[in-house]
């Protein structure tokens, strides 16, 4: 477990909003994540209870980011039809 991100994407979601990002669903955070390089998805029982947890490797973080590593993908549904 150690050299990884653990999170839940509600948690995501929370700090992406507080930070003005509003335009991805749960789902479609769920989406980006599976793109990402060594990202899994595991299910832990914490105090009996179930809680769906994502990991991103370290490797993917630094320390003095500014700037996302990757391009924000466009989504059918987001274009103008």
């Amino acid at each position: 477990m150690e050299g990884r991100i653990f999170f839940q994407i509600k948690d995501l979601k929370k700090h992406l909003t507080v930070n003005g990002f509003t335009q991805y669903t749960s789902n479609k955070i769920g989406y980006v994540l599976k793109e990402i390089d060594g990202a899994t998805k595991t299910f832990w029982n914490v105090r009996g209870k179930g809680v769906h947890v994502w990991s991103i490797p370290e490797k993917h973080f630094n320390d003095n980011m500014i700037v996302a590593k990757r391009e924000i993908p466009q989504f059918k549904e987001d274009q103008v039809l």
